[in-house]
């Protein structure tokens, strides 16, 4: 997709190469222009995707950048954070995940898989699913319910 201004874009209205141009105004389906909560949705979406953690500060500076910055600078800023992802980042919308290495199990729980190395209580690697992104989830962020489901999981296959 390209912007009327030439830039490729996504699907959010994001351009994924250098930008010569202004990102043009980005607009919901039904031609509403994207509101504040629909550009912090997209800034959360590219940080949490990049593996970003986020404290209660970082919340805050992102509720209020998406509700004081203009369409182009906030697509221009998470346009960087989208192209400044690292070979380990999580993959493109659409990837699958990487194949389980040797000796590790794999296990799917809800929308979340995970690895686990043997005789491991606790995974390796934990990942969340949608059909958007694969998106890596910070052991910080293990819940125990999210632990109790993939041991669960795990236990009955």
């Amino acid at each position: 997709m390209v912007d009327r201004n030439g830039n490729r874009i996504t699907a959010a209205g994001i351009p994924t190469g250098p930008i010569d141009a202004a990102p043009a105004a980005a607009r919901h389906a039904d031609g509403t222009f994207k509101d504040a909560g629909a550009q912090e949705a997209i800034l959360r979406d590219a940080l949490l995707r990049a593996g970003v953690e986020l404290g209660e500060h970082d919340d805050r500076i992102i509720r209020w950048f998406a509700d004081f910055a203009d369409w182009s600078t906030l697509a221009t800023i998470t346009s960087w954070i989208e192209r400044a992802r690292t070979e380990d980042a999580p993959p493109e919308p659409g990837a699958k995940l990487a194949p389980v290495l040797p000796g590790l199990d794999r296990v799917v729980g809800e929308s979340f898989v995970a690895d686990y190395e043997p005789g491991a209580d606790t995974p390796s690697q934990v990942w969340h699913v949608t059909e958007r992104a694969v998106t890596p989830v910070p052991s910080a962020s293990w819940t125990p319910r999210l632990l109790a489901t993939l041991d669960r999981t795990r236990r009955s296959s």
